[in-house]
């Protein structure tokens, strides 16, 4: 990130030069040794901390329920509960909840779905969503911002946070593709939009059986295969897209809501034909004393793809990720329906496979179904209130040394009339070098947007505040880490150094981000020791702010990280400020 033009910091320079010298002869709280302190080893202790829903028969929460009514197993063998916490969102307790257990955040991934959407319902779902964002979460609720598109594919555009006037900024901005831009088809070739979508070819493709010349039939409906193939490697490039979201979303601790908002895709590709239709097909061929083709996917749906998208879904279920899907089409008559796109029919059918699998994907994750509803802040609302209260259960598992298996759940309770829902499992940490991109960017997000401390990679850090200019200070950051914990590890240790300045509304001010280099081999006295010292600087104006500091091993993924917090007075206005050790 771009800084202050010229620094005039005598007393930030003073500092410099002390923490370079080892401060040994000071008085200073956190490099006051001369040698290096010993190093802290831990066993390594793994807390599984589990959302657990439960309502009546009437839909209300229950909070009365206690610990000794419920049973929590494990691949099969019970667990001794740790802790069993009632979390309410509305309540004055939730900030410091959320503080000691992390799990216990509300958080919500807003999903735009381009590729099976029309623009003006987009633009109605931007509209409810940036309401939702200003007006209707809570300051303790993180939200993240999605899109897919044919030609996109799935993006992140907002990680989780609270920062609302990012979110806001983001959701204000999203964009359509532009009519009439060409989009790239499942094999990466590249086709015109035309005035219709593949959705409504498909569709549109039904209504072949009154055309009279076999000859321009069979052209056509050989035509109208080829489409729903094009269709068919859009919804499957979709699917794709699911499991790799769900992956990356395994890294995030807690309940992940996705608010869905679509039209959903047509269904069709994989279930095939309505018994209706298949009922048809039958009489038509009957009448006409021909032998009905054998066409399996177009009667009974493309199997594998399905298999698929269940695959998909029990893994985004399984990340504790459900989808509650929002219809954005609203309330539609047939009228309104044959005039949605362009101008281009789509019949009530194709309308209502769309809904089903809308259906289909909030069932799988145990998440909510919107549809017929027009007013897209009604489900919004709706979905605040169903996930306001819910409770966190702890407890330590065994034999925490298998890498990325996955481990069962089952809870059950002896209270009648009520019902649970929770994770059916977890995947244990996998290998770090199996991580992808995006599971590493989500891993880096759940240090700094929460308050999760790890030491995996020690360090003492220092931030202060001195006074700079035009309304903005400066915030020295330092950072010393003990080198006897390199001294045994492969020859070049790479560590990625972040550090990120917060203010106290959840606004993210400023951000740095270093690399730095070790050689052991070559530094070993030195290491041992004076350790490493790393100096940067944050430039924010004038309030309270947590600074997040994440050190992480490139290479093993093995992470140490801390939150500092700092007040930064307002110098212009001349009152005497001292800044803290």
């Amino acid at each position: 990130m771009k800084k202050y033009g010229h620094i005039n910091l005598i007393l930030i320079l003073i500092l410099v030069v002390l923490f370079l010298a080892d401060l040994s002869q000071f008085s200073f709280p956190l490099f006051s040794q001369t040698k290096e302190k010993p190093l802290r080893y831990e066993v390594e202790v793994v807390l599984i901390e589990i959302p657990l829903y439960v309502v009546d028969k009437k839909g209300n929460p229950v909070i009365d329920l206690k610990p000794d009514e419920i049973t929590l197993t494990e691949n099969g063998k019970k667990q001794k509960i740790s802790h069993f916490v009632l979390v309410q969102n509305d309540s004055p307790q939730i900030a410091s909840l959320v503080r000691e257990y992390p799990a216990a955040r509300r958080q919500f991934l807003l999903f735009f779905d381009f590729a099976f959407a029309t623009p003006a319902r987009i633009i109605e779902a931007r509209r409810a969503s940036l309401d939702f964002i200003q007006e209707k979460i809570l300051p303790t609720d993180l939200a993240a911002v999605a899109t897919y598109s044919h030609m996109g594919g799935l993006k992140i555009l907002a990680n989780f946070s609270n920062d609302r006037e990012q979110l806001f900024h983001i959701i204000n901005t999203l964009g359509l593709v532009e009519p009439r831009q060409r989009m790239n088809g499942p094999a990466g070739f590249s086709f015109p939009t035309f005035a219709q979508t593949p959705q409504d070819l498909v569709a549109r493709g039904e209504s072949t059986d009154t055309i009279g010349d076999p000859e321009f039939r069979e052209l056509l409906q050989r035509t109208q295969k080829q489409t729903e193939r094009i269709y068919k490697g859009y919804v499957a490039d979709f699917v794709s897209e699911l499991s790799k979201l769900s992956i990356a979303l395994n890294t995030i601790q807690g309940r992940k809501h996705i608010i869905y908002f679509s039209e959903g895709f047509d269904s069709k590709v994989i279930t095939g034909k309505s018994l209706a239709g298949l009922s048809q097909d039958s009489e038509e061929f009957a009448a006409s004393g021909g032998i009905p083709p054998v066409d399996t996917e177009s009667r009974f749906g493309d199997t594998g793809l399905r298999m698929k998208l269940y695959d998909a879904l029990k893994m985004i279920a399984n990340a504790d990720t459900p989808i509650h899907t929002v219809d954005i089409g609203g309330l539609r008559t047939q009228a309104s329906a044959l005039t949605q796109v362009d101008g281009v029919a789509r019949d009530m059918t194709a309308i209502r496979r769309g809904q089903e699998s809308l259906t289909v994907m909030s069932r799988e994750t145990g998440g909510q179904t919107y549809r017929n509803v027009n007013n897209l802040d009604e489900p919004l609302k709706n979905l605040l209130k169903v996930t306001n209260t819910y409770y966190i259960i702890g407890y330590y598992p065994e034999d925490t040394k298998k890498k990325g298996k996955f481990r069962k759940i089952k809870i059950k309770t002896n209270r009648r009339a009520i019902k649970i829902s929770y994770r059916k499992g977890y995947y244990e940490e996998k290998p770090y070098k199996e991580y992808s991109n995006l599971e590493k960017r989500l891993q880096l997000v759940e240090y700094i947007v929460k308050d999760v401390p790890r030491n995996e990679i020690q360090f003492d850090s220092f931030v202060s505040a001195f006074r700079g200019k035009e309304g903005i200070c400066q915030v020295p950051v330092f950072l010393k880490f003990p080198g006897r914990q390199f001294l045994e590890k492969r020859k070049n240790i790479k560590l990625e150094i972040y550090g990120y300045a917060i203010s106290s509304s959840g606004v993210f001010k400023d951000f740095f981000y270093q690399t730095l280099t070790i050689s052991p081999g070559k530094a070993t006295k030195k290491l041992e020791l004076c350790g490493i010292k790393h100096f940067d600087l944050h430039l924010v104006p004038p309030g309270d702010y947590k600074i997040k500091l994440i050190v992480r091993d490139k290479e093993t993924g093995e992470i140490g990280s801390q939150t500092q917090e700092v007040s930064v007075p307002d110098y212009d206005k001349g009152n005497l400020a001292l800044s803290g050790p």
